[in-house]
């Protein structure tokens, strides 16, 4: 990669970031934003008040749980059928 080649580039990095494109808001300031959307607690919030993110992310792991909880629930009762009919043969065969 020659200068020319580099130095352009990091021009259309600048320019993407920090030059506002079709009347939007930079590229930058509207990653400030959605930053502050997810990291940030409300102005005005109550002290409990977490971040975006950490309720999404809360929700996530309790999608999770539920879900292995779930599918063990669904392999015990599989299991269970299983040895209750196996015990339902071997009764028949002895009798």
């Amino acid at each position: 990669m020659t200068d020319a080649d580099r130095d352009k580039m990091l021009g259309d990095l600048h320019r993407a970031l920090l030059e506002p494109e079709g009347g939007n808001p930079p590229l930058l300031e509207r990653l400030r934003d959605l930053h502050d959307a997810l990291l940030e607690v409300p102005v005005g919030s109550d002290k409990e008040a977490r971040p975006l993110l950490a309720r999404i992310n809360a929700v996530v792991q309790l999608h999770e749980r539920a879900s292995w909880t779930l599918r063990a629930g669904v392999y015990l009762a599989t299991a269970g059928g299983t040895v209750a009919g196996a015990v339902m043969a071997i009764r028949g065969l002895w009798r």
